[in-house]
């Protein structure tokens, strides 16, 4: 990311009113006062959240996360105080991987407490794993993971609901 340049493109753009949303995974550094600025020109930032612990992030992201956590309070922080976007989580939902209780609770009562009243679950899908080919990786390399059925999805839903969170879910 170009914090900068992002940030002035957004005041322009927002001058011809223009709604602005970006999507991230989080790794940014949201104390650079070229991205505060930019967050302040934002309509909508889609976070996308994944593991809760850091151990098992580390394990299947290849970094911790806190970095990931610190960023999101800090774009809550400035929503909460009107100097900043709507921010909304969104959460991959992969059997196994971060579709368990603890993972969905511990995001629940972290997104909660930021004062953060809604999240978007995205259901598993293997639509990519053609790409794989292209990169000559063979998709017989991967798990065998299921896509998320509905039982799944209201399992996961109902626990961000017991912390207050409205729930929506990205089905095709």
């Amino acid at each position: 990311m170009f914090p900068a340049f992002l940030s002035g493109l957004a005041a322009s753009l927002k001058k011809e009113g223009v709604h602005l949303a970006m999507e991230t995974c989080g790794m940014f550094n949201a104390k650079n006062p070229d991205t505060k600025t930019l967050l302040h020109h934002l309509d909508l930032l889609l976070f996308d959240v994944k593991i809760f612990d850091t151990d098992l992030h580390k394990r299947w992201c290849g970094k911790g996360n806190a970095p990931i956590k610190a960023n999101l309070r800090e774009a809550a922080e400035a929503m909460n105080v009107g100097k900043g976007p709507l921010v909304r989580p969104r959460l991959p939902l992969v059997p196994g991987i971060t579709n368990g209780e603890e993972n969905l609770s511990g995001w629940a009562a972290f997104l909660s407490g930021l004062g953060i009243r809604e999240i978007t679950l995205l259901p598993y899908h293997d639509h990519g794993n053609s790409k794989r080919l292209w990169l000559s990786e063979m998709p017989e390399s991967l798990p065998v993971i299921r896509t998320p059925d509905a039982e799944d999805l209201l399992r996961a839903g109902s626990i961000f609901k017991k912390y207050g969170m409205g729930v929506h879910e990205a089905l095709e």
